[in-house]
């Protein structure tokens, strides 16, 4: 009987000493330490679209594209990104609702010319503060590419970051897992 009741205490005593040992609750995403904040001031709606439905964004978990400065256009693995998060926001079922996707820009006259081209009419698209992007270009050493993906809570924090080449079905299981233990948003 003192080896039953000893076992569960050494167990977790394991465990906590060897994460890696649990592969089931890996984050698929890089995870961002300590969280960004963005606040709904640090987005500015562009287009009559995105104006209409910019208050949604306080209340949902954000998947928000970003396209630096440097990017002149939308390129295959942009599109690609886009593609992908508009399959997994479809993948989410009933908890559709519970996520928004924005496109995020540096100006708005790169986001005008890139707006143009993307073919999704559920994307949202905004322009970012330079003192968010600045953060978010602070995380990598090398140029944040057009495409990369970062996961916002509906508190405001950005804890996520996903490559433009992302996994649809990994990022679904890290939202679900995320949604599961959150019902906020």
């Amino acid at each position: 009987m003192f080896v039953m009741a000893l076992l569960p205490i050494v167990l977790a005593i394991l465990f906590y000493f060897n994460p890696q040992w649990i592969k089931h609750y890996k984050n698929y995403g890089a995870l961002i330490t300590p969280p960004i904040e963005l606040q709904k001031t640090d987005l500015t709606a562009l287009g009559a679209f995105s104006e209409q439905h910019f208050d949604e964004l306080d209340e949902r978990w954000l998947l928000i594209h970003v396209i630096p400065e440097h990017a002149i256009d939308c390129d295959a693995v942009c599109r690609k990104s886009v593609f992908h998060s508009h399959q997994l926001w479809l993948m989410l079922n009933q908890n559709l609702m519970r996520l928004r996707r924005v496109m995020v820009f540096s100006d708005a006259e790169t986001g005008s010319r890139i707006q143009s081209t993307i073919n999704d009419p559920y994307l949202l698209y905004a322009v970012g503060r330079q003192s968010f992007l600045t953060k978010l270009a602070a995380l990598h050493s090398a140029p944040i590419a057009a495409g990369t993906v970062v996961l916002r809570d509906p508190l405001g924090n950005v804890m996520l970051w996903y490559n433009p080449d992302f996994d649809p079905y990994k990022v679904k299981k890290d939202l679900s897992r995320l949604f599961r233990t959150s019902r906020v948003g």
